[in-house]
């Protein structure tokens, strides 16, 4: 029964949508399921990473020392931020090609230039920014930080614990693989081949809202 339940919950965080979602469905449609799965392993080492943590008692150090979760807050903001930042300029960048395209203007080579670094980014790098992506996540911190932990008190046997932290990493992986196979079915590939640069632009606002959000919390953690 703690098992079911463990699973039960993690699975309605693990849908509920977030920087993880964003990243696999933005790479899902816009490159291949390939380079997807490479950043849903990411994804699943930062659950595996969050859970460890949190085994090994995360929500102990928080309240110790809470300094912690402002500087994590900070960084995952700006990480996030960053990723926004990529994901609007790659926005304007496909929607200004587009717009050339239609009054039959060609845009010239300092134009595409930053949309393939963008790519090549994505495809060299994939892993690591589905790794810092999920633990740049505040959601993470507060999930595995205080609901997770409620599932591995004392009095959980040890071979418990391996089980619950096998059930989040397994669990996470297949989910996030299930979104990659979906949005990189043809179909929803052929629509964001029409309408890539404002799915990108939706993403970006998304992630650097989310991204000015933290930092903004840990400006205001440290200024009270």
């Amino acid at each position: 029964m703690l098992l079911i339940t463990v699973a039960g919950i993690h699975l309605m965080a693990l849908i509920t949508p977030g920087p993880d979602f964003f990243l696999v469905t933005q790479v899902a449609v816009s490159h291949s399921r390939r380079e997807a799965t490479m950043a849903v392993i990411g994804i699943t080492l930062g659950v595996a990473v969050w859970a460890v943590v949190a085994l090994l008692g995360l929500h102990v150090l928080v309240e110790k020392l809470p300094w912690i979760q402002t500087i994590l807050y900070f960084a995952g903001g700006s990480y996030l931020s960053y990723l926004g930042y990529l994901l609007l300029r790659s926005s304007y960048i496909q929607i200004k090609r587009q717009k050339n395209v239609h009054t039959g203007r060609v845009g010239d080579e300092s134009e595409s230039a930053p949309k393939i670094q963008i790519e090549k980014q994505y495809k060299n790098r994939l892993l690591l920014k589905g790794l810092l992506t999920n633990l740049a996540n505040p959601k993470a911190l507060i999930y595995f930080g205080s609901v997770f932990v409620l599932f591995v008190g004392g009095q959980v046997s040890n071979v418990v614990r391996v089980e619950i932290f096998a059930l989040v990493v397994i669990e996470t992986f297949l989910w996030f693989m299930l979104v990659a196979i979906l949005f990189s079915l043809p179909k929803l590939k052929a629509l964001y081949q029409s309408v890539g640069g404002y799915i990108d632009g939706i993403a970006g606002i998304f992630f650097v809202g989310f991204g000015l959000n933290l930092i903004y919390q840990s400006i205001m953690a440290l200024i009270s």
